[in-house]
């Protein structure tokens, strides 16, 4: 019995029930995906958080730059808000 193809399908099974439920919640499934990354593939959780953020890198991307072109940045640089955002807490 190969474990590495049983991953395969416990991963697709897996994702599928995570991409349910968060269609369902209303959250995108990062929530879930950690642990199932850990749980299932026994990842180190450092790795499974990089994993996580590597799959929503895309969609950020794609945000950013339509959000960029909605002149919405053009407001913040009017405004001087950068400025607010940038500066360290203390």
């Amino acid at each position: 019995m190969n474990t590495n193809k049983n991953r395969g399908g416990k991963g697709f099974v897996a994702g599928t029930l995570i991409g349910a439920l968060g269609g369902l919640v209303g959250v995108g499934g990062g929530e879930l995906f950690i642990p199932i990354i850990v749980l299932l593939y026994g990842l180190n959780i450092k790795l499974a958080g990089s994993l996580s953020l590597m799959d929503s890198l895309p969609t950020m991307l794609v945000d950013l730059a339509r959000y960029s072109r909605s002149d919405a940045f053009a407001c913040w640089v009017k405004n001087d808000c950068w400025f607010a955002v940038w500066l360290p807490v203390r």
